[in-house]
C-alpha cells in the first residue's frame, strides 16, 4: 500500500515549521484577505514566501487555502493577491468558490487546484465536474462513508482525493453555517470569522407553540451542549482509509496550539508506520497514541461518517485538555540551556514533559531564570510572553515542547507549587 501524504495545519509561520519538523508531508495555510480562518497570525506575503522556500528545501509542500466565498467585493483583492502568488509559487489553491476558481483559471493557471471540503462534494459526478473544469484533488465532504469514498476513486482512480482524518468537526453541512452570523451580526463561517457558537453552552430554549413556556434542555452534569460535535479521531483506523485510494490524509486546526498540531502530527506519523500491521502490540500502541490525541483535546472523539451515520455525536465537554501546553523552546542559547517562551503557569520544582519531533522525556525544573535580567523566580505564567532559560538533561532541540499532566500535579499552596504535596 502507498503511503499517503500527511497534511497537516499551519495556522502560523512557526507552527507551519513545527508542523514540517514533527513529520508532516505538506502543510496548508491562510491569508486573512481569502481563507476561512481569519487569525492575527495568518500569513503575509513575505512569511507565506519564506514558508514556501523552507518547505521545498526540504522536499515538502505548502497549499494555501482560498476557500473564502466571495462576494464581488473580494475579486479584486483576490486578483491582485494570485498575481503575487504567481511569484511565491504555493504547491496548490484550495478553492470552493467557482467564481474564484475561474479567476486562478485565468491568471496563475500553472498552479494546481484543490477543491475544498467546503464545495460539499459527496458523489463521484462532483468529483469528475471539478475534474473536468481542472482540478487537480478534490477534498470530500466529511459526510461521507468508507465505501463512497472508495466507490469514487474507483469510478474515478486519476483523480486525487483527500479527506479528514483528525480534529474539529462541524455540527453543520460541511461548514455551511448561519449560526454565527445570527448570533454576533457580523462574524460569518463562510468569510473566515466563525466563533464557534455551536460550541457554546445552550441552557434554556422557548419552543415557538408555547411561546410562553420555558423549556429547559438537560443531558447530564457536563451541562447541555446540544450542537457540540465531537472532534474526529481516526487513528485507530488508517488501514481502511489508506485502502480506499485516499492520497491525503488532512488533520484539522490552524487555529490550535503549537503542542496540538505537533501532537497530533507526531502520533499520526507514527500510526501510519503500522499501517497493515494486525499485532497485538500494534493494536495497543495505536490505542495508547489515541489517548494521548484525547488528552490534548477539548473533546471526545468518534470516527465521524465514515463507519456510518453517527447518531447524537455531540460532545458531553468543553473543557481545558488535561496535558497543559506550558513552553516553547524559542532559541538554543548553549548546548543543555533553552531559551523557552512561556505558554502557562509552570513553577520550580515541579516535573514537566519534553515533546521533540523524536524524543520525548521528563525533568525536573531545578531554577526558573528570567530570560531579560537573569532573576531566579519561583514560578513564571503564560499569557504575557514572558521568557524564561531552562536547564536541560539532554542537549536542546530547536522544536521543543513542554507539556504537563493536569491529573497528576501536585497541589498549590496559598497560590504557589509545593513540591511535598
Amino acid at each position: 500500500m502507498v503511503c499517503p501524504e500527511l497534511l497537516a495545519p499551519g495556522g502560523t509561520p512557526a507552527k507551519a515549521k513545527l508542523a514540517l519538523a514533527y513529520g508532516a508531508d505538506a502543510v496548508y495555510c491562510g491569508m486573512n484577505i481569502f481563507a476561512l480562518r481569519q487569525r492575527p497570525g495568518n500569513f503575509t506575503y513575505e512569511t507565506l514566501t519564506e514558508t514556501v522556500n523552507y518547505a521545498h528545501a526540504l522536499g515538502k509542500k505548502v497549499y494555501v487555502a482560498m476557500n473564502v466565498f466571495a462576494h464581488n467585493s473580494h475579486l479584486k483583492v483576490i486578483e491582485r493577491a494570485l498575481r503575487k502568488l504567481r511569484i511565491i509559487k504555493p504547491d496548490a489553491l484550495i478553492i470552493s468558490d467557482a467564481g474564484v476558481f475561474s479567476l486562478v483559471k485565468d491568471l496563475a493557471p500553472e498552479i494546481p487546484i484543490h477543491i475544498s471540503t467546503q464545495a460539499s462534494i459527496t458523489n463521484a459526478l462532483g468529483v469528475q465536474f471539478w475534474s473536468k473544469l481542472g482540478a487537480a484533488r478534490v477534498i470530500l465532504a466529511r459526510e461521507l462513508s468508507l465505501p463512497e469514498i472508495k466507490e469514487i476513486h474507483e469510478q474515478f482512480p486519476n483523480i486525487e482525493i483527500e479527506t479528514f482524518i483528525h480534529g474539529a468537526q462541524c455540527m453543520a453541512y460541511s461548514g455551511r453555517c448561519m449560526l454565527s452570523a445570527y448570533l454576533t451580526d457580523s462574524r460569518k463561517a463562510n468569510l473566515g470569522s466563525c466563533v464557534n457558537s455551536c460550541r457554546w453552552q445552550y441552557k434554556e430554549v422557548v419552543e415557538t407553540q408555547r411561546p410562553n413556556e420555558v423549556i429547559t434542555v438537560e443531558e447530564d452534569e457536563f451541562g447541555t451542549y446540544i450542537f457540540n460535535a465531537n472532534d474526529m479521531c481516526m487513528i485507530e483506523d488508517l488501514t481502511p482509509l489508506v485502502e480506499t485510494g485516499i492520497v491525503s490524509f488532512k488533520i484539522e486546526g490552524r487555529g490550535r496550539s503549537e503542542f496540538y498540531v505537533a501532537r497530533a502530527i507526531k502520533a499520526y506519523r507514527e500510526a501510519l508506520g503500522l499501517v497493515g500491521d494486525t499485532s497485538s502490540a500494534a493494536e495497543r500502541r495505536l490505542h495508547e497514541l489515541k489517548e494521548l490525541l484525547l488528552n490534548s483535546s477539548p473533546r471526545d472523539f468518534d470516527t465521524g461518517f465514515f463507519f456510518g451515520s453517527p447518531r447524537q455525536a455531540v460532545s458531553k465537554r468543553t473543557t481545558a485538555p488535561t496535558h497543559k501546553f506550558v513552553g516553547q523552546c524559542l532559541t538554543r542559547v548553549d548546548d543543555q540551556t533553552a531559551r523557552v517562551l512561556v505558554k502557562n503557569e509552570i513553577y520550580s520544582g515541579e516535573t514537566v514533559h519534553v515533546m521533540t519531533p523524536h524524543d520525548d522525556y521528563e525533568f525536573k525544573i531545578d531554577n526558573i531564570i528570567k530570560a531579560d535580567s537573569g532573576e531566579v523566580i519561583p514560578a513564571a505564567y503564560g499569557g504575557k510572553q514572558d521568557e524564561i532559560l531552562l536547564t536541560l538533561p539532554k542537549p536542546v532541540n530547536e522544536h521543543m515542547l513542554l507539556w504537563l499532566d493536569e491529573t497528576q500535579r501536585p497541589k498549590l499552596v496559598s497560590g504557589q507549587f509545593d513540591p511535598l504535596k
